[in-house]
């Protein structure tokens, strides 16, 4: 799904507003979520390392995963560095992030299980003893009198109304 995220001022200059916006069909986005926070907390955020931005900014309601987080925590800052004077608008398709994460872990898993082609194509079924097949051991079916009999007067005749 696609996802938008909006950064801005609220109506009063301390605060700052986080809207998550989802596609609900081709370019049709509508506001999923909006939170807001007071601008100084985010702003002192912002001086200190990227995971306590991302922490600070994260709440029970409005948990976006890391990938996605990363890229609104870069955008407050290029928020606060442009004065925030314009609404900085961020995109993120998580389908792209999970085809990206699928072909890491299957390339990982390729690469941690490697198949010989040649060991593949060894035949391990090699019998050295022939006596292992021998006539007298094998109980052939055909001889093995049979458990169901259907009697000729039973079967349904084609001519019959069903």
């Amino acid at each position: 799904m696609k996802q938008k995220y909006s950064i801005l001022l609220g109506e009063n200059e301390n605060e700052l507003i986080i809207k998550e916006s989802g596609e609900l069909d081709k370019g049709i986005f509508s506001i999923v979520f909006e939170e807001k926070y007071n601008r100084e907390t985010i702003k002192a955020a912002c001086e200190k390392d990227k995971a306590t931005l991302i922490s600070t900014f994260r709440t029970s309601g409005f948990y976006p995963v890391n990938a996605c987080a990363e890229l609104i925590a870069d955008g407050i800052r290029d928020f606060f560095k442009s004065d925030c004077i314009e609404t900085k608008e961020i995109s993120f398709n998580d389908v792209s992030m999970l085809k990206d994460v699928f072909i890491e872990n299957l390339l990982d898993e390729v690469d941690a299980n490697p198949v010989e082609l040649d060991k593949l194509l060894e035949d391990e079924t090699s019998i050295e003893d022939d006596s292992i097949l021998e006539d007298d051991e094998i109980n052939p079916i055909a001889s093995s009198p049979s458990s169901i009999k259907i009697a000729d007067d039973d079967g349904i005749q084609a001519d019959d109304d069903i």
